[in-house]
């Protein structure tokens, strides 16, 4: 779809049965966006430059990010399922909620915080962070040829492993 959308009020899409929806045109407005499903492996692709500014949701399934697509920093994202970045340079606002964020090959993403389940970088891919917490039952995975720059204070609750102990080193 590449028709562009304005949000008064949130805006809730599903996608499910394991199908996809791919929004290329922009989404702007006052209004949120949740992306939700049945369980059964649906997508919602953003594919343009977002610019709305109440938050997006992932209640269920996966929402994606396109190389070309933004979500605005004005957004917060609550991921309780599953959030991907597939490419391209995003500047992200916080991201919270439990489920699990997947920054995959060749994104360049930079976020104010993340909060997640878990955390995956794939190798090529490179994620900036003001401030990160985790909490959940599996630590952040070491990157296999990704990036992490950690930059402000950094908490870990219930887990700790690092092998960089600087800010701005490759974590290997």
């Amino acid at each position: 779809m590449v028709s562009n959308i304005t949000l008064d009020g949130d805006l809730v899409v599903m996608a499910d049965h394991g199908w996809g929806l791919t929004l290329n045109g922009a989404i702007s407005g006052a209004g949120g966006l949740t992306a939700t499903g049945n369980g059964l492996g649906g997508i919602l692709v953003l594919g343009g430059v977002n610019t709305y500014t109440g938050p997006t949701v992932v209640s269920s399934d996966i929402l994606e990010l396109a190389a070309a697509g933004q979500i605005s920093a004005d957004s917060a994202i609550t991921n309780n399922a599953t959030f991907q970045i597939n490419g391209g340079v995003h500047a992200l606002g916080a991201i919270g909620g439990t489920g699990a964020m997947n920054v995959l090959s060749a994104a360049d993403v930079a976020a104010q915080s993340v909060v997640q389940g878990t955390l995956t970088i794939e190798p090529g891919a490179k994620l900036a962070l003001a401030a990160v917490s985790g909490g959940g039952a599996a630590p952040v995975p070491e990157p296999a040829g990704g990036w992490l720059l950690l930059a402000g204070l950094v908490g870990w609750a219930g887990w700790r492993r690092a092998r960089a102990a600087r800010r701005g080193d490759r974590i290997k």
